[in-house]
């Protein structure tokens, strides 16, 4: 190692914890012991829900944040993120980094052990990040520049990279980071019954694939108190059926987009508590730009008229009842990329649509294929399908069957479709998911010189370069309309009089941890 560029400790993180606890009545699972003894406390049981089912509970099988939820049930990570949205020690306790950003060098919790008695040391994390790094997922791409693990000692791991990866923290707070028994990695009993050292276990008995899963809580858990001894995530895809679950008791969690809908909630149950929040953008994804499906998207200009030919803010006041605000980019306001200068690029102009789609060859327009799912909103492709109307461009409707969607963008089914996207609190992560050549959403693996370039001098620049590197690739990405963000919609998290939340804005779904009986 060369030298230490970034340090940090769990003591250095207790004060995070601490105010965690102090809003939500308990912490993050990052810290090493928990406050007090408070063994004998119970609040009975949480119900909550999640939108899927668990494909897999083999930790490396997490690799969408849907999944998250279960997984962090069942099983710690080495780090997570708290609710600024910053990465936070949990099963390690501390980094440092060399100064040329390729060796990460990692201090772990000891006396941490499996329900078997196996110990989770330097051995077991070796083992799953091997295990993550030969997982099949589309989130394998996350430790793609991992090219050694090395076990120093007993708490302590290295990983070497091929490549600086300024994003690898905040990857391990994710499905990759996620530790799983080392005994039971890749076997057929751990994709049916999860194996780790989280705070829950799941109750085989108590569940049903596909509608219910219960978790039990462990008393002689490692980490903080979790006041509910048991915990159960129903499943409901359909947001009517999940509101309605909502307002009759049925579960004391659920969150929408619909304004309208969030409200109706909320006031036909007294007491009850609604937060509002922005995780997600929506917008176009013009997935092939090179035009090997639609020769149409190969020119810029047409990806231009496309977006300009939509009023975002029409759209989010009558469909989403004013409540969200419109973007033109990729990257949040909470990141170091994102720059305000570049908002309002491409305001509503239908006649300049009209002029850009002439200039580029199609004045008469033409037809794209128009794949839907029932994630969003249907008024919202509908409005998109009329808006296009009006300068030439033809929809045809295809409706993705429930939980294809995902798939169907990653297999590059189709060249242009509307969709959501996470907006993650990492820049490179975004680069490395959405972005980047052979990732998850560039299923044609567009690139260019240019963009290449800027790719690379972000990914080798120091702290004091990183913002302005960032900036610099979302200008580019902005300018060459390689997506075509609308808007970040607003989310609504609605609870039960009975219970706390703390928004946590680094992930979709609230982690078990962010609950708590109402005070």
């Amino acid at each position: 190692m060369t030298g230490l560029r970034r340090i940090a400790t769990v003591g250095a993180v207790a004060l995070i914890v601490g105010s965690l606890a102090a809003c939500a009545g308990g912490a993050g699972p990052g810290t090493s012991e928990p406050s007090g003894d408070t063994s004998s406390e119970d609040a009975g049981t949480l119900h909550l829900y999640s939108f899927t089912e668990p494909t897999s509970w083999d930790p490396a099988g997490f690799g969408e944040s849907p999944f998250l939820p279960y997984a962090l049930a069942v099983y710690d990570s080495l780090f997570i993120l708290d609710e600024e949205g910053q990465v936070t020690p949990s099963l390690a306790t501390g980094y440092t980094y060399s100064d040329d950003l390729l060796e990460l060098t990692v201090d772990l919790q000891n006396g941490v052990e499996f329900e078997d008695g196996t110990p989770f040391d330097a051995d077991a994390v070796k083992a799953n990040i091997e295990h993550f790094q030969n997982f099949a997922t589309p989130a394998g791409p996350l430790l793609r520049f991992i090219a050694e693990t090395e076990v120093v000692d007993e708490d302590t791991v290295t990983f070497t990279l091929s490549q600086p990866d300024p994003g690898l923290l905040f990857s391990l707070t994710q499905a990759a980071g996620l530790m799983g028994n080392p005994k039971s990695l890749g076997t057929d009993a751990i994709a049916k019954t999860p194996d780790g050292s989280g705070p829950y276990t799941l109750d085989t008995a108590k569940s049903v694939p596909g509608s219910q899963y219960t978790f039990v809580r462990k008393d002689d858990y490692w980490g903080q108190h979790y006041p509910y001894s048991t915990v159960t995530y129903s499943v409901f895809p359909d947001e009517t059926a999940r509101l309605n679950a909502f307002k009759s008791g049925q579960i004391q969690y659920a969150h929408t987009t619909t304004a309208s809908a969030a409200t109706d909630a909320k006031n036909a149950l007294s007491g009850s508590t609604m937060h509002e929040s922005s995780s997600t953008w929506e917008g176009l994804f013009f997935l092939d730009r090179d035009g090997v499906l639609l020769p149409e998207l190969k020119d810029k200009r047409v990806r231009e008229a496309l977006i300009t030919a939509i009023d975002a803010k029409a759209m989010i006041k009558t469909i989403r009842g004013g409540f969200g605000e419109a973007t033109n980019q990729v990257f949040s306001p909470r990141m170091d990329a994102f720059d305000e200068s570049l908002e309002g690029r491409y305001d509503y102009d239908p006649e300049r649509a009209r002029e850009l789609l002439a200039d580029a060859g199609y004045p008469d327009g033409f037809t794209v294929p128009w794949p839907r799912t029932g994630t969003i909103l249907p008024e919202i492709y509908t409005a998109i399908s009329q808006y296009w109307s009006e300068i030439g461009v033809t929809t045809e409707d295809v409706q993705w069957a429930p939980g294809q969607a995902v798939k169907s963008i990653q297999a590059g089914d189709y060249g242009l479709v509307y969709f959501s996207n996470l907006q993650l609190l990492d820049t490179w992560s975004v680069i490395q998911l959405s972005v980047a050549p052979k990732t998850q959403y560039n299923p044609f693996n567009s690139q260019t010189e240019e963009l290449d370039a800027l790719i690379l001098e972000l990914q080798n620049a120091g702290e004091d370069e990183r913002a302005a590197a960032g900036k610099a690739v979302n200008e580019y990405l902005v300018d060459n309309f390689w997506y075509g963000p609308l808007y970040r919609p607003a989310m609504f998290y609605l609870t039960a009089p009975d219970v706390e939340l703390t928004v946590h804005p680094g992930y979709v779904q609230p982690p078990i941890w962010a609950f708590a009986p109402a005070k």
